[in-house]
């Protein structure tokens, strides 16, 4: 019931500042309540709205402060804009996310910022940059031990393997990523995967 939950969410962003302790109340703050209401958004298939309360979480973060979190929504940013068909404002935004993410952040979420920057190459024809990122990107996935993430990273390397004339390679790389989004219970990568190997 994403579409009603996505109604309430909208609802308390509404009231927050009517409440007082509103944060305390609702268990997160304004910026977490903005990124849930975007999430939302997007699932249902409003992705322009889901831009605009991202970037709206975006100008409440100190990204001096705090550059994980900054970092996390322009990726988030990133697969929005490409949803609206924005895809140079969406790699100009996964740019931004690798800026603010620091050297030392866990493997996990460099992971997801380098796979989804990795497809958003891939679906600009930077081929090249596209299986870089995403050979890191699968490297960070197995070293927090991610298997949907990097089932992710391995289906754009399939995909760009296949595309540069090993279709064999690609094919194997992409039977790997359909196990793993199986093995992770994750439809739709799976089904991702099995569209790539047709």
């Amino acid at each position: 019931a994403f579409g009603e939950a996505q109604r309430h969410v909208e609802r308390a962003l509404e009231l927050w500042d009517r409440v007082p302790d509103a944060a305390e109340l609702a268990g997160e703050d304004h910026v977490d309540l903005l990124r849930h209401a975007a999430t939302m958004a997007n699932t249902v298939g409003e992705a322009s709205r889901a831009v605009a309360l991202t970037r709206q979480a975006i100008v409440e973060v100190d990204e001096e402060a705090d550059p994980r979190r900054a970092a996390h929504l322009y990726q988030q940013l990133g697969v929005f804009l490409r949803h609206v068909g924005d895809s140079v404002a969406g790699l100009d935004a996964f740019e931004r996310a690798m800026e603010l993410l620091p050297r030392d952040a866990p493997p996990l979420e460099l992971a997801r910022v380098q796979e989804a920057y990795a497809r958003s190459l891939m679906l600009t024809a930077r081929s090249a940059e596209a299986a870089r990122m995403a050979a890191q990107a699968r490297d960070a996935a197995r070293a927090a031990g991610q298997k949907g993430i990097e089932g992710r990273a391995l289906n754009v390397l399939a995909f760009l393997q296949a595309a540069t004339g090993d279709v064999d390679g690609g094919v194997a790389l992409g039977r790997r990523a359909a196990e793993l989004a199986r093995e992770a219970r994750l439809p739709d990568d799976h089904v991702r995967a099995i569209v790539n190997l047709t």
